[in-house]
């Protein structure tokens, strides 16, 4: 090969490799551009951490404090989504799934849950331990596991018929962190993993059990499309320990029946609920959107996806939720 031909191929494979890096670079600065918009505009990198229990499935791990979609979520020391004031002795501590949560959606200070305090000049201090899926099995069971904690308190449970479906979930199955993302591109990884998880869930898993040769769900229901008994039975039970639980640990408490924006079969859901509810103290068990309705609450304005309450949600439903509670119990007129 002559002088001049490897000089050429020299040449050639320089100006590939300075290609290659020039690329890299670019690349480099574009994804820390990325990462940085994603950390400062959404607060992506540094998720709120969950830590597994093999009783109750999961929770919240305490003393966390971050911005998330510019909107404050402050985990207290008991791994309660509130502003503790350490200075009150009772307590209104409220169960639920993510709509009590109140995720991204809605910052600390107007959760319904710190609403419901404000509302009531006695009660200063609201615990939130409603948590992202919850079952109602899991909201059992945590109650169980700390009943020596409660003693005084008074209790507030939401959940409607899909909680029970849930029976008890687990962490593994869920898309949440029980450690801090890795690498050195913390938002665009944790952005990633979002994705994969999403994709995960929709070629692997569906919402019932039914294939598409299947007519009805046959592990749930009947061949003419009615729940199966036993499963009645079971979902009868899990309400029953509710009931017994929290007569039994609380001073006093309220069960509320939540709702979604569209109704996808929620009014047969709803009157097996009552129909499980029928044996209860019918003044402790508050029919949410029934209440809403009676008030011509424009129940579209309160939801952001359907199912999750906006602030504006959380207000309204607070404030509802505060008159029934002086309505109804002597000890908050």
């Amino acid at each position: 090969m002559s002088y001049k031909k490897r000089s050429k191929n020299t040449i050639k494979y320089k100006n590939y490799l300075f290609l290659v890096l020039y690329s890299l670079v670019i690349l480099f600065f574009f994804t820390f551009s990325i990462d940085l918009f994603l950390k400062k505009k959404f607060g992506l990198g540094n998720p709120i951490l969950y830590y597994f229990h093999p009783n109750y499935g999961y929770a919240l791990r305490p003393d966390q404090n971050i911005v998330r979609f510019g909107k404050k979520i402050k985990i207290d020391e008991f791994g309660s989504r509130s502003n503790y004031d350490s200075q009150k002795k009772t307590k209104i501590i409220f169960f639920g799934d993510s709509v009590v949560y109140g995720g991204r959606l809605v910052g600390n200070d107007n959760l319904l849950s710190e609403l419901v305090c404000n509302n009531l000049k006695k009660m200063k201090s609201c615990l939130n331990f409603g948590t992202n899926a919850y079952g109602l099995e899991n909201i059992i069971r945590r109650i169980n596991h700390n009943t020596y904690k409660y003693r005084k308190d008074f209790a507030i449970i939401f959940f409607n018929f899909n909680n029970l479906k849930r029976g008890v979930s687990k962490i593994s199955g869920q898309p949440f962190f029980n450690k801090p993302v890795d690498g050195i591109f913390k938002g665009v990884n944790e952005l990633l993993l979002r994705y994969l998880d999403i994709k995960r869930l929709k070629y692997r898993y569906t919402n019932t059990n039914k294939l598409e040769w299947e007519k009805y769900d046959k592990y749930l229901y009947d061949e003419d499309g009615n729940m199966k008994k036993e499963i009645l039975s079971y979902y009868q039970k899990v309400v029953n320990d509710l009931f017994y639980l929290i007569n039994k640990e609380f001073d006093d408490y309220l069960v509320v029946i939540n709702f979604s924006e569209k109704d996808r079969n929620e009014t047969n859901e709803i009157k097996m609920l009552k129909e499980m509810l029928s044996n209860y103290n019918k003044n402790k068990i508050l029919y949410l959107k029934e209440q809403l309705k009676n008030e011509n609450v424009k129940i579209s304005k309160l939801f952001d996806d359907h199912i999750h309450y906006n602030e504006y949600g959380h207000k309204i439903v607070a404030t509802f939720i505060s008159n029934y509670l002086k309505k109804n119990y002597e000890k908050f007129n």
